[in-house]
């Protein structure tokens, strides 16, 4: 199996390497974000990585492109985690984190497993969400290296994880 290591970024933000692209995650007591999925071959590896760091439950993967380094690992990663739930279902239930991506990219995988796909698209340039105490700011990139490139803002930690939009 792939080797990943993990980065600590700022107190709560680190970085997985060696999944086929790099990964982000914020960990905090509202429990875990994802940022990349990676390529789906070390995402057990990955997963371990995380729970080092913290076990509380994994709620969001945010996806910054549909390249399969990105996203090969989207189905695993929304598995293994537990979604926030609201006043009708009582509280939490686990139905899998909420993988959240650019509209561009839920259209590009229409041919893989329901499981895989984003659960909360959007459509604008900007969407915001709010976790473990800080603002976060997905930015749609278009007319980057494919049309559904977003990066990411952890405001408070001073990270911007940017995808496909760096091709080094």
């Amino acid at each position: 199996p792939p080797r990943v290591e993990t980065l600590q970024l700022r107190d709560h933000v680190y970085l997985v390497t060696g999944a086929g692209n790099n990964i982000v995650f914020q960990a905090g007591d509202d429990g875990v974000l994802v940022i990349g999925a990676g390529n789906g071959r070390a995402t057990d590896a990955v997963l371990a990585e995380i729970r080092k760091v913290s076990d509380l439950p994994i709620r969001y993967l945010i996806n910054t492109g549909a390249a399969a380094e990105e996203v090969g690992g989207n189905q695993a990663i929304a598995a293994a985690g537990e979604r926030f739930g609201n006043a009708q279902t009582g509280g939490i239930f686990n139905e899998g984190a909420v993988i959240i991506a650019h509209e561009d990219v839920a259209n590009r995988l229409v041919d893989a497993p329901s499981e895989a796909w984003p659960s909360e698209t959007f459509f604008s340039v900007l969407k915001t969400m709010y976790m473990n105490g800080e603002g976060i700011e997905i930015r749609h990139r278009p007319g980057s290296s494919s049309d559904g490139v977003a990066t990411v803002f952890l405001r408070k930690s001073d990270v911007i994880v940017a995808g496909e939009l760096i091709d080094a």
